[in-house]
């Protein structure tokens, strides 16, 4: 029965008035107060599994179509759940360092120094504000490849001259897996352990769970054949609009 923000105010209040009992030099941070309430518990789960597509493959996919779900009315925060991540692995060859006289704090210099992006400052002019950016992140093997990190004989040599580049997923660290039992009867034929990834949204405050379940499903649908490929098959893991309706 307590009003939500006021509980949120007292007790970070009450945070900070003890942060002197906190352990200096031990690495402690500071507490963090992160409010959870039933509109951050998501009304729909959406899982996308397949015999033919890797499960990196559908975590990028899982991403694209959350971002298209969040754009339903009264859609809240999500997150997707398995698969693994995209990465550029960058494998240096000690042999190829050795003859271009190169060290490995050259090459990983080199990158980080080109994987960034900073604010040069603002333009203001006919009521306008514009930020000006330098840089930008590598985002694809080839942008790393042709980076330069040193000169012999005249002759630029390149991350490609010293390491292997691959755009590739990242290793393993969670794995989802989609089983159908004995009473199954969707239209998507059995899974035994298919590759699989889930995307979980929530709605927003005061919004009508009901409709909102049922606005993002519309959604979903519609992209079927279009962002979504028929060899990725869909199932609907979690309906709360629906169990919501059936209650009332």
């Amino acid at each position: 029965g307590e009003d939500r923000t006021d509980a949120i105010v007292r007790l970070f209040s009450k945070l900070s008035s003890n942060e002197d009992l906190l352990p200096a030099g031990l690495g402690v941070g500071k507490p963090i107060v992160k409010p959870k309430g039933i509109d951050d518990v998501p009304i729909v789960t959406v899982t996308l599994w397949s015999e033919d597509v890797d499960d990196g493959s559908l975590r990028i996919l899982a991403l694209d179509l959350l971002q298209r779900l969040g754009e339903v009315k009264g859609a809240g925060k999500g997150f997707v759940v398995g698969g693994r991540e995209d990465q550029l692995k960058i494998e240096v060859l000690p042999e190829r360092l050795s003859g271009f006289d190169i060290s490995l704090p050259q090459v990983d210099e080199t990158i980080r120094t080109a994987n960034a992006e900073l604010t040069a400052g603002d333009i203001e002019a006919g009521g306008t504000s514009l930020s000006v950016r330098t840089g930008s992140f590598l985002k694809t093997a080839s942008d790393v490849e042709r980076l330069v990190v040193g000169v012999r004989n005249g002759a630029p040599i390149y991350v490609h001259d010293v390491a292997r580049v691959s755009h590739e997923p990242a290793d393993s660290t969670q794995m989802v897996a989609h089983y159908t039992g004995p009473a199954y009867q969707g239209d998507n034929p059995p899974a035994r352990g298919a590759q699989a990834v889930t995307i979980a949204i929530a709605k927003k405050e005061k919004t009508n769970g009901v409709v909102v379940a049922e606005r993002i499903l519309n959604k979903v649908d519609s992209l079927k054949g279009d962002l979504i490929p028929s060899n990725v098959h869909i199932e609907i893991t979690r309906d709360y609009g629906k169990t919501a309706d059936d209650k009332a």
